[in-house]
């Protein structure tokens, strides 16, 4: 004969008046942690006591029920309720659910604290994730979001990073294959078949940690330099790297792909096809190290992100430092200048040495996005006491017998400006030539010569007191705030471009142009 299982019978639930509940001093939760009380009562208020109370009933010394319950499990809920009461945002006798336990039970009122508390789980972060992206898409910003439910801004946004993450990354990491600071380094970047294959790479490899994430994409780094440098002695002058380590880097990045990359003689390497089919497919996804460490640094703590922009160095006279100083005021962030050409700026972009550019179209839409700064044209400077300072605009007959001040020849503003003199029958007197933009107001401040630049850059010479006007023949310059293409945006980083628009904009170019298109500047 089969003994029929016993049924259980669940506890009855009831409306209990706050004012008849009391906390039990058997709760074993002693040590505050996670969530305030104070954000506690603030989320009940908004969204009504989502859990129900544990209490079991109070007796007297006869062992009858005192008509007060005492609550073993759900003290920080009741102390929530409590400040309500106190706050006069709740009446002592509102009814509160509880759930009422037998008085005369044999498991200890203890237990019940201890298995509210130690049977929770943890929200998945993929699950939460999920949560926060649907109110995202519902119309919510991160910061209202992060105001719902108490938590950071950033907090929220590197949860909603994931979504930049394939969905089979995704399904790794749910099944535990991989740990949630692996998943986190893979939003570096949003191209999702890129991501797969680093991931398959490592797969099979003796460490899928974030640092082993990292190598993968130093030896690709390397790899691909020496792809455009064409061989491994200037791949490794253009790393900053000695050669045996060039090598070494290549030999790992074959060991880990499983892949041979190079046929290798006596003193070169050559590659193979699989190398250049290999440099298609991560040309554009995978970024420096620098990059990469950047972004898993600000994933942990973004107000204390390093922000890197490169500029021409001219800009570091006025524009930069109302950048940094406009950073520093609204983020704890701190900052990296890094000068160069207009093509190297770009170069800075997208090796991922830079997060930020000043720079000039034309660009390429393939690889930068940008943001407009301002548009000029072009202006001679010259010592306060010259000649000029009579006039209201400088046409190119004028400059016959002045000395000149320069861009170097290897620039094409160079051939412009001398195309454009010659034309006007003016054979330029060159007293001497510079390569960065910034050199020439020291020279004509001395009253070396005049030099013909344009409006946005003549502005950063406010502290030398030049006299600055309008040039005919003029060419018209656009400059633009640029960043990589489909580059994700941290808070700080938001800040620093707003900086940048803001530096750009607080200052109008001080003349007026014409509408000629012919002379030009570095």
């Amino acid at each position: 004969m089969v003994t029929p299982k016993q049924k259980i019978t669940l506890n009855a639930s009831r409306d209990i008046p706050f004012n008849k509940l009391m906390l039990s001093q058997s709760n074993v939760r002693r040590i505050k942690r996670g969530e305030t009380i104070e954000d506690l009562a603030a989320s009940i208020a908004r969204r009504g006591l989502l859990q129900s109370l544990n209490v079991r009933p109070v007796l007297d010394g006869e062992g009858n029920e005192t008509g007060m319950f005492e609550v073993p499990a759900g003290g920080r809920r009741y102390r929530a309720l409590e400040l309500l009461v106190k706050q006069k945002r709740m009446v002592k006798t509102e009814p509160v659910p509880c759930v009422v336990s037998d008085v005369h039970s044999a498991i200890p009122i203890e237990e019940d604290s201890l298995a509210e508390n130690f049977q929770r789980e943890d929200l998945h972060p993929l699950d939460m994730f999920r949560a926060f992206q649907t109110l995202h898409d519902q119309g919510a910003s991160r910061e209202e979001i992060a105001a719902r439910f108490f938590v950071s801004a950033t907090f929220v946004q590197q949860r909603l990073r994931l979504a930049k993450v394939s969905a089979k990354l995704h399904e790794v990491y749910e099944q535990e294959g991989m740990q949630l600071e692996q998943l986190m380094a893979f939003t570096v970047t949003d191209d999702h078949a890129r991501q797969e294959q680093v991931w398959e790479a490592l797969e099979n490899s003796w460490s899928k940690e974030p640092q082993q994430i990292r190598r993968l994409l130093s030896q690709l780094k390397v790899f691909r330099e020496v792809l455009r440098a064409g061989s491994t002695r200037r791949a490794a002058a253009a790393l900053g790297i000695s050669q045996p380590a060039v090598s070494q880097h290549v030999k790992q990045l074959e060991t880990t792909l499983g892949i041979t990359l190079f046929n290798r003689s006596a003193n070169r390497i050559v590659p193979l096809q699989e190398a250049w089919e290999l440099l298609r497919n991560v040309e554009l996804a995978l970024t420096s190290l620098d990059r990469l460490e950047a972004s898993i640094f600000a994933m942990k703590n973004e107000e204390k992100q390093r922000i890197a922009i490169a500029a021409p160095s001219v800009f570091g006279f006025v524009t930069l430092p109302k950048v940094v100083a406009i950073i520093h005021s609204k983020t704890a962030s701190n900052i990296r200048s890094i000068s160069g050409s207009y093509e190297q700026i770009g170069e800075h972009i997208l090796s991922g040495r830079a997060d930020l550019g000043i720079s000039r179209l034309p660009l390429d839409p393939r690889l930068f996005e940008w943001a407009p700064l301002g548009s000029a044209r072009n202006v001679c400077i010259f010592h306060p006491d010259h000649r000029f300072s009579q006039q209201t605009c400088i046409e190119a007959h004028d400059l016959a017998g002045e000395t000149i001040v320069d861009i170097d020849p290897q620039f094409a503003a160079h051939q412009m400006n001398f195309n454009a003199l010659r034309f006007a029958g003016v054979e330029p007197d060159i007293l001497v030539e510079f390569d960065c933009n910034g050199h020439e107001a020291g020279y004509v401040s001395a009253g070396l010569g005049i030099s013909i630049t344009n409006e946005i850059i003549a502005r950063e010479y406010a502290a030398f007191h030049l006299g600055i006007r309008p040039v005919e023949p003029s060419a018209l310059y656009h400059y633009v705030a640029i960043w990589q293409k489909g580059r994700t945006f941290s808070s700080a980083l938001n800040v620093s471009l707003e900086a940048i628009i803001a530096a750009f904009s607080t200052e109008r170019p001080a003349v007026s142009l014409g509408s000629a298109n012919l002379l030009a500047v570095g």
